[in-house]
């Protein structure tokens, strides 16, 4: 009689068929369950750095593995001169009241732009590593809502604002953030009734050369494209719209044909709706790339350098890699990474996010280029 040993369960092959059948039949489905399993998540090294635990950090910076900057709500920021082994954190305040800080831009290690969201809106910049705050720009119209900073090089950034009659307010420097000019509105379409950018972040907006891009949402999905410098066009996109909260909440491109869009329903998670899309014409047209239950996208950053583009949002991280398969990013405990902001510098070790509750971590990039 030949008999099997499996655990603490024996299967006697003459007498037990039936139940041997079922067994062997079960051990499949869990092994094919695992091995699905493991084609769609990755355990990565992961440090976590918790900051004050009352901040929402949307505003993040890494300028290379050492330095990182960060800015958060109630005027607070912070930065890292030695890969997160130590932080220096401090606020401002104008006239007594902190603002929200949404947007960040580091032209160098010591050289820093914060950028509050509503009116007053304020942009700050510091030479010194925040040891001196100069006020930069100012702005106190009612329907001011700054939602991303973006600068191509060291002279040259813009900050893009929700609409306000109709026009989208965008503001452009050519001297490093000195001084400031409003993009003409006759430069730009016409924002449709409830059309509005998102200051999720910071990266609703992106520059390279002449070529500009910005996304919206709310009740219409655009992506606005200038590859002129000087005038725009509004696309149509794919990202759910329709509702105040839903649209395309982030932007990230390789080069002016080449890019994602993300977002989806930031009140609701419904996985019917397909929330990240690459192009590779510019945005004329558009291919779905689902993610695991197509999870909401806050952030999407491509990881110069690898064959992988990693998108974050409340329902974890992903990276998804040239063919358009999504993995989901675990941290070596297997717990999941939901957070609202992604950066990483080019060349770097890692990447860094951040999110609710003070959190920011890092993920070591060990995967082939």
């Amino acid at each position: 009689m030949a008999v099997i040993t499996e655990g603490l369960i024996t299967f006697d092959f003459f007498q037990k068929k039936i139940t041997m059948r079922i067994a062997t039949l079960l051990i499949l489905l869990l092994w094919m369950h695992g091995s699905i399993f493991s084609q769609n998540t990755q355990r990565v090294a992961t440090d976590y750095f918790q900051q004050q635990p009352h901040l929402s950090i949307r505003a993040l910076q890494v300028c290379s593995d050492q330095t990182v900057w960060f800015a958060a709500n109630n005027g607070v920021y912070g930065f890292t001169r030695d890969g997160g082994k130590t932080w220096h954190t401090d606020s401002i305040a104008v006239e007594g009241k902190y603002p929200e800080f949404r947007s960040i831009a580091a032209l160098n290690d010591s050289t820093v732009l914060l950028l509050s969201i509503d009116s007053p809106a304020y942009m700050f910049k510091t030479y010194d590593y925040g040891k001196n705050w100069r006020t930069v720009y100012t702005n106190h119209a009612p329907k001011i809502f700054f939602d991303a900073l973006y600068f191509k090089d060291a002279q040259h950034g813009i900050a893009v604002s929700d609409p306000a009659d109709g026009c989208f307010r965008m503001i452009m420097t050519y001297n490093g953030g000195e001084t400031w000019q409003q993009i003409p509105c006759k430069t730009l379409p016409a924002a449709y009734d409830g059309e509005a950018c998102f200051a999720a972040s910071n990266s609703t907006v992106w520059w390279q050369g002449n070529h500009l891009r910005f996304v919206t949402g709310g009740k219409h999905s655009r992506l606005f494209v200038s590859d002129d410098g000087a005038s725009f066009t509004a696309l149509p996109a794919p990202v759910v719209s329709g509702e105040e909260l839903t649209g395309i909440f982030t932007t990230d491109f390789a080069n002016a044909q080449t890019g994602y869009i993300g977002g989806g329903n930031y009140l609701k998670n419904d996985s019917s709706i397909v929330t990240l899309f690459k192009t590779t014409d510019g945005g004329h047209h558009w291919t779905a790339l689902p993610l695991p239950g197509n999870a909401f996208v806050s952030s999407v950053k491509i990881l110069s350098g690898t064959n992988l583009t990693a998108v974050t949002g409340m329902q974890g991280t992903y990276a998804i890699d040239n063919k358009g398969k999504a993995v989901e990013w675990l941290d070596e405990n297997g717990s999941s990474l939901p957070f609202y902001a992604l950066s990483y510098a080019p060349g770097s070790h890692y990447l860094w996010m951040a999110g609710s509750k003070g959190r920011i971590a890092r993920l070591k990039l060990n995967w082939q280029k």
